[in-house]
């Protein structure tokens, strides 16, 4: 119970992005286009965390990065990647 009294004063800074929570876990989404970047809205959940006694582990932290797949010039959708 201590934990959902504690986490329900953490929320994203930007109207933009996203902050969910679930017990011991959160995910917090940023959108390429947000007003605020990653590393501002990450440094104010540490600054939360540091406040409230609480340890992120940062070795299980991941960033996972999605774009939308390019037409190429063939007409055929690419991942982006591109070789020679």
């Amino acid at each position: 119970m201590l934990s959902i009294i504690m986490a329900s004063d953490l929320h994203a800074q930007s109207d933009m992005n996203v902050l969910m929570k679930y017990a011991d876990d959160s995910n917090l989404l940023v959108p390429a286009y947000s007003d605020l970047e990653l590393s501002c809205e990450f440094d104010n959940v540490k600054q939360w965390a540091a406040q409230t006694r609480m340890i992120i582990n940062l070795q299980t932290n991941t960033v996972i990065s999605f774009q939308a797949p390019i037409c190429s010039s063939y007409g055929q959708l690419s991942t982006g990647l591109f070789f020679l």
